[in-house]
Parts: structure tokens; sequence; C-alpha cells
């Protein structure tokens, strides 16, 4: 009798632990998700989706009112305990909230895409989970960010670069280009953006 108790005993621990192992797995899982910068997303955050929804979706996260207009759209900023976790790009009637996001810019390196690839990783590291770099490109006529593109790039996302030092530019231009495949040692992702395609 007794040794049937504890052979009951012995598959309820082990049940219990399958039990734990499962939920454990699927609260990791889904926390990867809830991190994931993909097409058209970034975490929770969809494209065309409005900042009420956004705000609903990110939850403990805010949402900050307007930081900047850029070209009639107007900037949001989305923190965590006080921390820039990403910024939102929203269309149109920007100060009414009604306006759709169009572009998302994770700059917290907790998010990542698929292949692993975040924000503060080296540019060398990057090309082993995308292949070679293709072309860095300063963007707005030679004033603007430095945008990555990898042989495997991923659709609508951009990898916009950063290296340590004043005034520094992380890809190594010949003369007045504003295109390279060559960029410094401490070159990296600085922040991803998740763009609209049509644009």
């Amino acid at each position: 009798m007794l040794h049937i108790e504890n052979n009951k005993l012995m598959q309820n621990v082990m049940l219990l632990a399958v039990l734990m192992i499962g939920l454990f797995f699927t609260g990791t899982v889904q926390a990867q998700k809830d991190k994931l910068i993909a097409e058209y997303s970034a975490g929770k955050i969809k494209m065309g989706m409005t900042v009420a929804q956004a705000r609903k979706a990110v939850s403990p996260m805010t949402i900050s009112k307007g930081v900047d207009e850029y070209e009639g759209d107007m900037r949001h900023q989305i923190k965590l305990n006080g921390k820039t976790m990403m910024t939102i790009l929203v269309g149109g009637t920007a100060s009414s909230f009604k306006g759709r996001i169009v572009e998302i810019a994770v700059v917290d390196k907790s998010f990542k895409t698929s292949k692993g690839v975040s924000v503060g990783m080296l540019l060398s590291a990057a090309e082993k989970k995308y292949g070679k770099i293709t072309e860095i490109r300063i963007e707005d006529g030679g004033g603007g960010a430095e945008v990555a593109t990898f042989t495997n790039q991923p659709k609508g996302i951009k990898f916009i670069l950063s290296v340590e030092g004043k005034g520094k530019r992380a890809g190594k231009y010949a003369n007045d280009s504003e295109t390279t495949t060559e960029y410094e040692t401490g070159a990296k992702i600085s922040s991803i953006i998740v763009y609209d395609q049509g644009e």
C-alpha cells in the first residue's frame, strides 16, 4: 500500500514539474514575442495602430504626448519607468491622437529581431546574422543618419548606426561619397526602425 502511495506521489510530483516547465516555456515564448521586432511591428506596437490603441497594447509602458513634429507628423515616446524604449511616428492629425503609426524606432536593447539582432549590437556581430554589408548610406543628402543594408536584409526594417567619438561616422567614406561598405571597428546599431514600405 505504501509503495502504491509513493508511486502516486512521485507521479504527481512529475506531473507538476512538467506543468511548471510548460508554463515557464510558454511564458518565455510570450515574453520573446512581446519584444520581437518584425516587418510590421515592434513588440505589441503595430503599424497602422492609433495612439489610443498603442497605449492599451503597451501598458504598463506609457506613451508621451507628442515630443516633436516631423514633416507634419508627430513623434511620441514609449517609456517604461522613465526610460525610453521606442518612439513612434504618427501620421496626419498628430495632436488629436487619431493619426496612425507610420514608423516605429526601437532604441532599447531588450527588443530583438527574429535573428537576435538588437540595439547596441556591433555591426560585425549583426553581419553574422544577416550576411555581409552591401551598403552603408548617409540619408538626407549627407546630413542624416547612417543606414546599413545587409545581404539578407529583413523586409520593412532599417538599421541605424553610430560609433563612439564626437562627430565621428560609423562608415568609412571615400572623399565626398555618401555610401560605403566599410565601417569603423566600433560601429554598432543605435536604433532599429520599422517603417512604412510604401514610403
